[in-house]
């Protein structure tokens, strides 16, 4: 199951089903699907995380093809063993696994919450004679394969198993002779589990009688919780204890002892970070669960692409000027010219709304047009004026909305990409302005002096600009630089592609829009609810067709410049903390496509297909703001969002996360 299916199954299923049903349902697809050769190659072309070799290793003399695995707890009994090595897992652990057949119908023996699951062992646990046929299966070792063992019988298990599995991970036993009992069992490499809440001492101490007893590596498992009987639990507030546990046993025993990490662990960064701190191996659940089964393959990224950069790769960001940096009247200039572009949009929409007879006849009559002529005609040709300019007015908001954030944040910060997003807008929106005005009505010399005179002060007002931009960062590569690292299926990743694809459907709209108006004039959906085709027009006024082009053109060049603007904000500007950047890009599209849709109604143009290309910018748009809500919040690392609803680091920090499911109500 690829991560963009998950984000949408997991939500339906845990709010419909138990935890205990949910983890059934998804294991047994993926077992069913694995029954067939046909599943497992579109299982492996969907998930496409083949490690790379580079991030292989060899630990207690295993070859794994990735460090990290699929933890205990995920399949129980091992049926959907022939297919977790495609989701980039280089081992499994499969159970628990007890001796004892666990009644059919039994109670849960898992919670769930969105920040902590409580999983049980004994209760939780396959019986062996289950889990057999699926460790006999040729097709199932493709890669190291665990088994953790519980119950009150432990040696039985050991002894029944035999070297059907590559290692065994046991419980932490009251005394180092049981520990060597199990160990003298099988001829498999043992484990010992050791809960991460343990005293510094105490781990030191379970650490050397596994040592003794001839243990191969110790296994960190979930915190100890009165929440279920013999429950065990995990989440992201483990991960700090867990990666002091790491260094500790790392640091003391060194490399006699193999440690597996995991509790905490939920990004690829975590992972990272223990093995670092001293982990062989990542035996992921939580990470899993909360985050998807793309985990493995995206830590697996992260490892090799850190090796190759030494370091993590995150956004660069120049320091940030001071007002003073960027000049006054540079930035000044540019505000008049986006605040001209606002006051001219709200002005349109004022007068062609409020005051349409007396607007009709002051608009046609300055380009020669009988207003008369116009509102006598056959079809509703004066309410089709007025939804173009109408249109152009919204867009026009749009667009000063969109430059003024552009020149009073991230430029007054000395941000080139800014720089760059308003000289491409400005270019697109000055250029379809003047060829709109000199194409359709040469003759209105006081809107092309108007047009001209704003060109002018904005190109040299963003010309003063660069100049004090930082030297090393003027290119325009920098709009190739994300704000901020985001997991594409995070809900950060989605909004940033939703408004992404809402800046896309703007510049194409535009292209459209200004095709049309250079061409057609008027779009099918316009002669149908018009009466009349464009070249009819002229038996109203020789000037009336060229009039309805001027406003078309003007409308899709302030679309074409506003999704110019969009797309770096967008891209270059999201990180979380950013919260004027979401408000202003929410206000300037509600301004560009509340007035266009709005006014369809208003005038009986009811066209559902017209209206489609609008209506879906508007559902991306604001789907996208919705989805990023929660990250834009300030969070612990300005340059990441966090790959879940909710940033482990900062949640912590700011105490909104509690330090243990206790704390929780389920």
């Amino acid at each position: 199951m690829p991560d963009y299916t998950y984000v949408v199954y997991r939500p339906i299923v845990t709010r419909l089903l138990s935890a205990t049903l949910a983890r059934r349902l998804t294991v047994n697809a993926v077992s069913f699907q694995g029954n067939f050769v046909w599943g497992r190659r579109l299982f492996e072309f969907m998930a496409s995380a083949r490690p790379s070799p580079s991030v292989a290793r060899t630990v207690m003399g295993l070859r794994f093809a990735s460090p990290a695995g699929v933890g205990q707890h995920v399949d129980l009994d091992g049926s959907g063993l022939r297919m977790w090595r495609h989701l980039g897992a280089g081992f499994t652990v499969v159970g628990p696994v007890s001796s004892e057949q666990r009644p059919k119908g039994a109670s849960s023996t898992r919670m769930m919450h969105s920040l902590c699951g409580i999983l049980t062992s004994v209760a939780d646990a396959a019986y062996v004679d289950d889990v057999i046929p699926q460790l006999e299966d040729g097709l199932s070792r493709s890669g190291p394969v665990f088994v953790s063992v519980t119950g009150p019988d432990v040696t039985a298990v050991l002894a029944k198993l035999g070297s059907r599995a590559d290692a065994y991970i046991v419980p932490n036993a009251d005394s180092r002779e049981i520990l060597a009992d199990w160990a003298t069992v099988t001829d498999r490499p043992v484990l010992v589990q050791l809960p991460v809440d343990l005293s510094p001492d105490e781990a030191l101490r379970l650490g050397e009688d596994a040592l003794a007893a001839g243990c191969a590596g110790l296994v960190l498992s979930g915190a100890r919780t009165h929440l279920l009987p013999g429950g065990r639990e995990h989440g992201p507030f483990l991960r700090e204890r867990a990666a002091a546990l790491t260094r500790l046993l790392r640091s003391h025993f060194g490399k006699n002892l193999a440690v597996v990490a995991g509790p905490g662990i939920m990004t690829p960064d975590d992972a990272r970070a223990a093995l670092q701190n001293g982990a062989d191996l990542l035996a992921l659940f939580e990470g899993l669960i909360f985050a998807g089964p793309g985990l493995p393959r995206r830590i697996n990224t992260n490892i090799r692409v850190s090796r190759k950069s030494h370091g993590l790769i995150r956004p660069a960001h120049p320091p940030a000027h001071a007002v003073d940096d960027v000049r006054r009247s540079a930035l000044a200039g540019l505000g008049i010219a986006a605040g001209l572009l606002v006051l001219a949009g709200l002005a349109g929409l004022m007068s062609s709304l409020a005051a349409t007879r007396r607007w009709l006849a002051s608009e046609l009559g300055a380009a020669n047009i009988s207003a008369a002529a116009v509102e006598n005609a056959d079809g509703p040709l004066a309410a089709f004026i007025v939804h173009n300019r109408v249109n152009l007015a919204g867009a026009m908001v749009c667009l000063g909305l969109l430059w003024a954030w552009l020149t009073l944040s991230p430029l007054r910060e000395g941000k080139s990409w800014a720089w760059w997003a308003l000289l491409l807008s400005g270019s697109a929106a000055t250029v379809g302005l003047l060829s709109a005005h000199l194409a359709t009505l040469p003759q209105r010399t006081d809107k092309t002096a108007v047009i001209v005179t704003a060109s002018v002060l904005f190109f040299v007002s963003l010309a003063f600009s660069f100049r004090d931009l930082p030297n090393a960062e003027r290119g325009i590569r920098t709009l190739m630089r994300p704000g901020a690292a985001a997991w594409l299926w995070s809900p950060a990743g989605r909004g940033r592609v939703l408004l992404a694809l809402s800046g896309l459907g703007l510049v194409v709209g535009g292209l459209l829009i200004t095709t049309v108006g250079h061409s057609a004039v008027l779009v099918p959906q316009d002669v149908k609810y018009l009466g009349v085709r464009a070249d009819e027009l002229s038996q109203v006024s020789e000037q009336l067709s060229a009039f309805i082009a001027a406003d078309r053109l003007a409308f899709g060049a302030m679309l074409l410049a506003a999704g110019i603007a969009l797309l770096p904000i967008v891209w270059c500007g999201l990180r979380p903390g950013a919260r004027s950047l979401a408000v202003t890009v929410g206000a300037a599209l509600a301004a560009a496509l509340v007035p266009a849709i709005g006014i369809h109604p208003v005038i009986g143009y009811n066209d559902f297909g017209h209206l489609a290309p609008f209506i879906a910018i508007g559902l991306y748009a604001f789907t996208g703001l919705a989805l990023l809500r929660r990250p834009l919040s300030a969070g612990a690392r300005p340059d990441r969002f966090p790959d879940l609803w909710v940033d482990p680091d900062a949640a912590l920090s700011s105490g909104s996360m509690p330090h243990s499911c206790e704390a929780l109500k389920f």
